[in-house]
This record gives structure tokens, sequence and C-alpha cells, in this order.
């Protein structure tokens, strides 16, 4: 699809995003949903204008099975060279979300590797370990992040995993000093950084989702290999059947028929990220997350909670992911909260477990402060129930 600009982003929107007003316009001319999503970390709201270009795809390929193959491999050149315009890199490709790439890594992998011993940290995401815990390959050691860098030292493994923001807390994390110390490959998993940050496509393997951040269709996500990873693996996709065999790393992305609908409506996605400016969304992101960090304790204050302000959730802006607020609950269960706040209509994370009970809330840039408003009036009102 066409770039979009700011100027086309919402009707009497005829210049930069510079005040409350202006967002509110393009929260009523690009969202229809009416829902409060504050989890965009497992699953964003896309704009309707992603709904509309799978449609539209839909509606001028359907029972046409070539127009489907052709249609989808140009709408999988135009989101890839989205995605190469916003994180330049020689080997991106296209694939699902996090978990399912990474569980076709898995085999990948230890096929070239051999045995091999796995460093990573007590933070990372079970879908991103999962399938290397399971396979009888892997020797998977899980050390608390500030032990990493000694394990790494002590252990010399083969493989070492990484977030660049975790998901627990969004706490973002310095990749330099793991890529340093590495003595083999290093996989930077991003699904908690793609449509808020960059800098973060380095190491020997990146891999992350467009369905949370980025507000794509769920399911998509993209992958980049270094070229001795592309080289040594081969491909991860062995059927051959690839839909675009001039891409860059073609036997690494989804061969054969597929919906072709979902690359469309990334595109999609991919052109509003960029006419929002990635530097602006993530400004965006820390201003909502400030406001509702200032507000939240006193909403939560008849929970009597033992709430951690500042320092816990928003580091120096170079090295925090805005977006996030984590209320943390002590020893006690958040859960009957979060089902209420769900049975409200407001969307929130729990975690719980591992020493953790905590309420994450994710603010997107597509967020308004009316809403927010609305979003600590009920958690103020079920906290006090």
């Amino acid at each position: 699809m066409e770039l979009l600009s700011a100027q086309s982003l919402g009707p009497g929107l005829t210049g930069p995003l510079s005040s409350e007003s202006d967002w509110e316009a393009l929260r009523r001319r690009l969202w229809t949903n009416d829902r409060l999503n504050l989890n965009p970390g497992t699953i964003g709201t896309p704009s309707h204008i992603v709904a509309e270009a799978r449609a539209g795809f839909a509606k001028q390929f359907e029972g046409w099975p070539l127009g489907q193959h052709t249609g989808g491999r140009e709408a999988m050149r135009r989101a890839r060279d989205q995605i190469q315009r916003l994180w330049p890199h020689p080997n991106p490709a296209l694939g699902l979300g996090t978990t399912a790439q990474m569980s076709s890594l898995v085999p990948a992998i230890c096929r070239v590797l051999g045995p091999l011993c796995l460093v990573t940290t007590t933070e990372e995401h079970e879908g991103a370990l999962a399938g290397w815990a399971r396979h009888p390959g892997v020797e998977l050691v899980l050390v608390p992040p500030e032990a990493l860098l000694d394990t790494i030292h002590q252990r010399r493994p083969e493989l070492v995993l990484v977030s660049h923001v975790n998901w627990t807390e969004g706490r973002r994390v310095e990749l330099e000093p793991v890529l340093q110390a590495a003595p083999g490959w290093v996989i930077v998993d991003v699904a908690q950084s793609l449509g808020l940050h960059e800098g973060m496509i380095r190491g020997d393997i990146v891999v992350g989702s467009f369905h949370k951040w980025l507000a794509g269709p769920a399911g998509s996500g993209v992958s980049f290999f270094s070229a001795r990873a592309r080289e040594a693996l081969g491909a991860t996709s062995w059927a051959g059947h690839s839909v675009d065999p001039d891409a860059p790393a073609p036997q690494f992305e989804p061969a054969g028929t597929q919906d072709f609908s979902l690359w469309a409506g990334l595109d999609a996605a991919l052109s509003l990220y960029r006419a929002i400016g990635p530097s602006r969304a993530l400004a965006r992101v820390r201003a909502l997350s400030e406001a509702f960090a200032a507000a939240l304790p006193a909403a939560l204050a008849r929970y009597r909670l033992r709430f951690f302000d500042g320092a816990r959730w928003t580091p120096e802006p170079a090295v925090s992911n805005g977006g996030v607020v984590v209320a943390h609950f002590g020893d006690d269960d958040p859960y009957p909260l979060y089902q209420r706040l769900e049975a409200c209509g407001l969307h929130v994370k729990c975690i719980k477990g591992s020493g953790r009970n905590q309420l994450r809330f994710g603010l997107h840039w597509s967020e308004t402060t009316e809403r927010l408003a609305h979003a600590l009036a009920v958690i103020a009102q079920e906290g006090a129930r």
C-alpha cells in the first residue's frame, strides 16, 4: 500500500501530531475498536486499515489460485521492503510469531551445532524457551540476569539467548556486553521491541513478532540471519516451494499456500508505523506511561498495594521501554483484580509465579489520555471492591 503521511491520517489532521486533540483525531480515524487493550505486549490492537488491507486482498484474489500466489508474493515484497527501511539488514525473513519461529530454529540449530549448551536468563519468555527445553540435544542453563555474563565466561556455551526487552517489566537489556562475551552464536528475541525500539538487530539470529507493539496481524513476525547463520543453517523450511525465490532468505520463510492476506495486513501496519515515525511513537508511549504511572498508585490506593514507582519501570529514557508500567503486589494475589478488570473490558497482563505477583500495563502510542483516565477510573472502582 502507499505509505501514509501524517497529513492523511485523519480528518482535520493537517500538521504534525503535536497536541492531544491530534492524537484523538488519529484514534477516531484509524481505530474503530473501543476496547481498552493495555496488553499490547501480548497482542496489540491493529488499526482498521490492517483489516481492510486483508479484506481487500481476499476480495481481489479469492477464487483465483494463481492470483493469490502472485498477489501474496507482491505483498510479501512490499512488507519486506518496509522492514528493511525500518531495520536495515541484508537477510530478513518473513515468518510467523516468535514462538513458531523459535520452534523451527531449534532442530535447525541443533543439526548444525550438535549437542549444545544454551545459556539464557530466568526472565526469558516460555514461548522462546519451550522448544529448547524439550530437545534432548540441548543443555538449558537458566541463570538470573545479573549472572548471565559470568555464566557465559564460565560455561563457554555454543548458544546464548537473550531478549532485547524483557517481557515481565519492559526493561531494556544492553546487548553489546552479551555479544562481546559470547564465544558462539547469539539469538536475540525482539518480540517486545519491534514497534518501539531501534538498534536491536544484532546477533546471529534476531527473532520477533509484529502482532504486539507494532499492532500487525496476529501471527506475523520476522527473523534476521547473520551471514554465518544463514550459510550454516541452510534453511528452516526444507519444502523448496518458496513463495518468493528472489527474497534475501527465501529458505527461511513460510513455503507453499498460506493465508497471503497476512502479508497485505502487515504491509499496512508497517506503513502506518513508518508514517508515525519510530521516534515519535516511542516519545508518545513514554509520555503516556509516565502520566499513567504517576496516577496509578492513587487509583490502587484502596487496594493497599505495595507499588514501586519510577525507578522500577522507567530508567533512563535511552534504555527504557517507556510503554510498560508494572504494579507489584508483593505477597498478594493480583488475579482476582485482573479478572474483574477483564470483566469490565479493561485488558492487562497478570504475571504470577517465580516470586512474581504483578499486573503489567502497556501503553500503545494510539491510546489517548481520555481513554487512560477511564482505565484508571475502572482500576480504582474494581480495586476498591
